[in-house]
C-alpha cells in the first residue's frame, strides 16, 4: 500500500480549501472564514477555519460544540473515513506522491492503533515508578519480579501519552493521537473556557490520558500474545488528590476493549498446561477465575489459570476454554481437570454455577468447583488472590484439592437453595437438610447431567473417584445414577421419582395444602415457592403429628365462613365476584 510523508501532507493542508473540496460550503465572516459544524446539528455556521502561519498549522474550532481540530480530523468527520485513508485522501487532492518505495521492498505500515499500543507501551516502561510498585507488591504479597515480568507498571498522577506526544513530530503526533484515541488511551477534551483559539489548543488542554490518576496497569493478551488492551488498577494512595470513596471503578479497562472476546492468560496457560505434560505430571489441572489479580495469583504459584474477567463465561470465552485445553495435546488415555474458582460470593455463585452448565459433558475434561462452607474458617478472603495470598505452590494445591468437587455439587447447592457449599461439607450438615429438599436436588442433578452431557458414566466415574468414604450425597447421586449397582453403599437406598412415599413427604404436602389450598385450590408448582415454604417444615410436621396422635382433639379456635375478594382491587366486578372462606375469630 502506498504511504505518504505525514508532515508534508498536514502541513500542505489549508483547511479553507479542504473544507471546499469535502463540498462544505465556506463563507466569510468579518476577519474569519466559517462553515457548518459537521460535529453537531448546526443551523449556522459556526466552526471557523483557521489558516496556516509561521507559527501554527491550519486548523479549525467550534464555538457551540467546542470540536476543536485539523485537516485530517475534518476529512474523517465528514467522509466517515479511518486515518490512513483520510490520509490518502488529502495526499491526491492536495497532489503529493506517496514516498518512493526502494526497488523489490514494500512500504509496511502498522496499523495506528497497534503502532499506538507499543508507543504507549514503550512510554509506560519509561515512566514506570518502581518504588510505589514495589510498596504495592509487597502490601498484595506478590513478587516483584513475576509481576514486572507480567508486564505490570505502576504509573504516576498524570498525562503521561499527551507529555511523550511533545516529543513527536506534528506528523507522527496526529497519528498516535488517532491511534490513542482509537485504543481507548486518551480522551480527548472539549475546552469550554474561553481561549486564544487562533492559535491552536495545547495537547493538555485538548486531551488527557484515560488512565491519568496513578494506576498499576495489567497488559491484556489475547490467546496468541498479542497486546489488545490493558486494565487499570487503582492504588488508594497514588496521590491524586481523591478519597478511595470517590472512585467509581476499582478497575478500568481501555474504552472499546469486550471481556467477552477474550480469556485474560491463555497463552500462558497454554504454556503452563504443555509443561506439566512433557514433564510427565499424572495431575493436570486448568483453573477458571474471575480477575486479573486472581489469575496472577495462581500463575505466580504455577498453576495454569485462566479468568474471565468478570462473573460470566461468554459463548466465545467458552470456545477459546475447548480449544485451548485441546491444543495442549493430552495423551489419549488421560484427563484434564478443569477448576471453576469463582469468588466466594452470591455473584461467584451464579457465575460458577452457570459456567458448570456451560462445560458440563466435555470429552476428557473433568470439570470440578472449588467450594467453600460458609462456616470454612481454615482459610479466609472473598476471592482467590486473598485466599491463596499466605500459600506457596504445596499448600496451596492442598488447601485447593481438599475443596474441589464434581461441578455436579454446585447443582445440588443451588437446587438446595445455597450460595455455597455448606450442603455438601458434612454428612451432618446434609442429614440435617429434609428429606423433600435434598430429593428434589439429586433428582434435578441427575437430570440436568442425563441432559448437559448426554450420559452419566464420566460422571460416575468421577463420583466414584472420591475418598472414601465417599459423601453421603454423591452415595445417594450413584443411587440414583445407577440405582441397580451393587457397588453403592447401602447407606443410600435407590430414589424413586416421587415425593408421597413416607410419612414426612405426605405432612409436607399437609403443610402446602392447609397454606395454599384454601386460597388457589391447588398445589404450588413454584419452586422458590417450595422452597420458602419447606424452611418451617419441621415445627409444622411435629405439631401436626402431635395433634393426629391425639384420640379426640377439636379446633384452636372458632372459625366463621367470610366472603373476601380474588384480589387487592377496587374494581367492581371483582368486588362483587368474591370467594368464601374459612377465617379465625
Amino acid at each position: 500500500m502506498d504511504w505518504y510523508d505525514l508532515d508534508k501532507v498536514l502541513g500542505a493542508a489549508e483547511l479553507p480549501e479542504v473544507a471546499r473540496r469535502l463540498g462544505m460550503e465556506v463563507e466569510q465572516r468579518g476577519a474569519n472564514l466559517v462553515t457548518r459544524c459537521p460535529f453537531h446539528e448546526d443551523t449556522r455556521p459556526s466552526l471557523v477555519l483557521y489558516p496556516r502561519d509561521a507559527s501554527r498549522h491550519s486548523h479549525y474550532h467550534c464555538f457551540s460544540c467546542h470540536a476543536h481540530g485539523y485537516a485530517v480530523d475534518l476529512v474523517k468527520e465528514v467522509q466517515g473515513l479511518e486515518f490512513r485513508p483520510a490520509i490518502e485522501w488529502l495526499a491526491r487532492n492536495l497532489g503529493i506522491a506517496p514516498k518512493p518505495v526502494v526497488a523489490g521492498r514494500g512500504v509496511i505500515k502498522e496499523v495506528p492503533r497497534e503502532d499506538a499500543l507499543a508507543f504507549a507501551q514503550r512510554v509506560f516502561d519509561q515512566k514506570h515508578d518502581e518504588s510505589a510498585f514495589v510498596e504495592w507488591c509487597q502490601t498484595r504479597h506478590f513478587d516483584r519480579n513475576f509481576l514486572f515480568d507480567f508486564g505490570l507498571r505502576c504509573l504516576p498522577v498524570g498525562s503521561l501519552l499527551v507529555r511523550a506526544l511533545r516529543g513527536e513530530s506534528f506528523g507522527r503526533r496526529q497519528e498516535l493521537i488517532d491511534g490513542l484515541l482509537s485504543a481507548g488511551l486518551l480522551v480527548r477534551l472539549r475546552p469550554e473556557k474561553e481561549l486564544d483559539l487562533q492559535a491552536s489548543l495545547d495537547l493538555g488542554e485538548e486531551f488527557k490520558d484515560y488512565f491519568h490518576d496513578g494506576r498499576v496497569l495489567i497488559p491484556i493478551r489475547n490467546d496468541r500474545d498479542k497486546l489488545v488492551g490493558f486494565a487499570g488498577r487503582y492504588r488508594t494512595n497514588a496521590g491524586s488528590g481523591r478519597s478511595a470513596d470517590s472512585i467509581t471503578a476499582k478497575y478500568l479497562l481501555t474504552p472499546g476493549f469486550r471481556k467477552a472476546d477474550v480469556l485474560f492468560n491463555a497463552d500462558e496457560a497454554r504454556k503452563t498446561l504443555r509443561e506439566s505434560v512433557k514433564a510427565g505430571k499424572l495431575q493436570r489441572v486448568l483453573y477458571v477465575v474471575e480477575g486479573f489479580l486472581d489469575a496472577l495469583r495462581l500463575q505466580s504459584l504455577g498453576m495454569p489459570v485462566v479468568a474471565v474477567m468478570g462473573s460470566s463465561l461468554s459463548e466465545k470465552q467458552r470456545s477459546d476454554l475447548l480449544d485451548l485445553i485441546e491444543g495442549v495435546n493430552l495423551p489419549s488415555d488421560t484427563h484434564l481437570s478443569l477448576r471453576l474458582f469463582f469468588d466466594r460470593d452470591a455473584a461467584g455463585f451464579d457465575g460458577a454455577s452457570r459456567a458448570a452448565r456451560q462445560l458440563l459433558g466435555r470429552s476428557g475434561v473433568a470439570t470440578e468447583w472449588v467450594g467453600f462452607a460458609a462456616t470454612e474458617s481454615t482459610l479466609t478472603g472473598k476471592d482467590p488472590d486473598e485466599i491463596l495470598a499466605s500459600l506457596d505452590y504445596s499448600g496451596a494445591k492442598t488447601a485447593l484439592d481438599q475443596r474441589s468437587l464434581p461441578a455436579v455439587g454446585i447443582l445440588l447447592a443451588a437446587s438446595l437453595g445455597y450460595k455455597d457449599a455448606t450442603p455438601l461439607a458434612s454428612d451432618d450438615l446434609w442429614r440435617s437438610i429434609s428429606h423433600y429438599p435434598r430429593e428434589r436436588a439429586l433428582l434435578h442433578a441427575a437430570r440436568a447431567l442425563r441432559a448437559l452431557s448426554g450420559a452419566s458414566a464420566n460422571w460416575e466415574l468421577r463420583l466414584d473417584a472420591l475418598m472414601e468414604p465417599r459423601p453421603q450425597w454423591a452415595e445417594e447421586l450413584l443411587a440414583l445414577l445407577r440405582p441397580q449397582s451393587v457397588s453403592v453403599s447401602g447407606r443410600a437406598a435407590a430414589i424413586e421419582p416421587t415425593v408421597l412415599l413416607n410419612e414426612e413427604a405426605r405432612l409436607n404436602h399437609a403443610r402446602m395444602l392447609a397454606e395454599h389450598g384454601a386460597r388457589r385450590g391447588e398445589l404450588p408448582c413454584c419452586d422458590e415457592a417450595w422452597r420458602v415454604l419447606d424452611r418451617n417444615a419441621q415445627l409444622f410436621n411435629i405439631l401436626a403429628l402431635d395433634r393426629l396422635q391425639q384420640k379426640a382433639w377439636s379446633p384452636a379456635a372458632l372459625y366463621d365462613a367470610v366472603h373476601l375478594p380474588r384480589k387487592l382491587s377496587s374494581d367492581e366486578k371483582m368486588l362483587a365476584d368474591p370467594r368464601r372462606k374459612v377465617m379465625p375469630q
